[in-house]
């Protein structure tokens, strides 16, 4: 007896948001910008500068939509203290707009040397991105172009929101519960063969691959590991000592006579991988011995 997990490297095929187009507020030359198609912007960093003015790139559960500064309260003043929670700053989760968030302001603008050093979230200078992570899609200013405020800078691809697993009909899957791998993350695959464990699709969105997937016009299927997530104990049994197979359901006759029933898990070289319900036998019948037609 061995372990058998069933392990291969499949097709998924993979549901995303719409890509994101990211815009800035402000009008200029292009003077530099970190956009390259596939590539990964982090929030938190300057991505882009116009005649020399440094922009910010931050993620936040909310675009931010206007300045943050004295006076405002709300969602987006919620969603601006979860990240910098993000990057470190000791800020409470939720709260108007007091000294504590202009304290942390103030830090970025000074560390990143952005134009305004006032402690204000100055929407002009701040490129809203949709993840933490973003990979880009395609670069829409170039640099050394004039840039209109509010046209595309750069487009973001989509959310992955779903994967779905695609086993070749030749090799249908052992039975069991499964786990898919992507990258370093491993999550359970539903019955349905979905995943929508949300840290897996986060991997999966923030991969060169999926860019390459989302940026291609003849897409590949993208790749991911699978396996049983609990091993079978299986035997090795030649073909010619299985009889009455249907679907993963066969039998083999062991020489005392006694008709064992195995569910079939893969199959290696002219043998099956087979797990018994019951003892496995020491020897069993092989070829014109087997009088099985069928299991019962």
């Amino acid at each position: 007896m061995s372990e058998y997990r069933d392990e291969r490297t499949v097709a998924a095929e993979v549901e995303a948001a719409q890509p994101v187009e990211a815009s800035l507020g402000i009008a200029g030359t292009v003077t530099s910008s970190v956009c390259v198609a596939g590539s990964e912007i982090r929030s938190g960093r300057v991505v882009a500068s116009l005649s020399g003015r440094p922009v910010l790139g931050l993620h936040s559960a909310v675009p931010f939509y206007r300045d943050i500064g004295p006076g405002t309260v709300g969602a987006d003043v919620d969603a601006l203290r979860a990240q910098l929670i993000r990057m470190g700053f000791g800020v409470p989760a939720t709260g108007a707009y007091e000294a504590d968030l202009k304290a942390a302001i103030l830090k970025v603008q000074t560390d990143l040397a952005l134009k305004h050093r006032d402690g204000v979230l100055h929407q002009d200078e701040t490129l809203w991105l949709p993840a933490e992570e973003a990979r880009v899609k395609s670069c829409n200013a170039l640099l050394g172009s004039q840039y209109t405020p509010g046209s595309p800078f750069f487009t973001i691809v989509g959310s992955v929101t779903s994967v779905h697993v695609v086993f070749s009909t030749g090799q249908p899957p052992a039975a069991g519960a499964r786990t898919v791998t992507f990258g370093n993350v491993s999550a359970p695959m539903n019955a349905d063969g979905t995943v929508t464990d949300p840290v897996l699709l986060a991997e999966v969105s923030s991969s060169p691959d999926f860019a390459e997937l989302q940026s291609s016009t003849s897409p590949k299927p993208l790749s991911i590991k699978t396996a049983l997530s609990s091993p079978l104990e299986v035997a090795k049994i030649p073909l010619a000592g299985v009889s009455g197979a249907h679907r993963d359901i066969a039998c083999v006759k062991s020489t005392d006579g006694t008709t064992l029933q195995i569910t079939i898990a893969g199959s290696s070289a002219g043998s099956v991988l087979a797990s018994f319900q019951r003892t496995v036998p020491k020897e069993i019948f092989l070829g014109k011995a087997i009088e099985e037609k069928e299991c019962p």
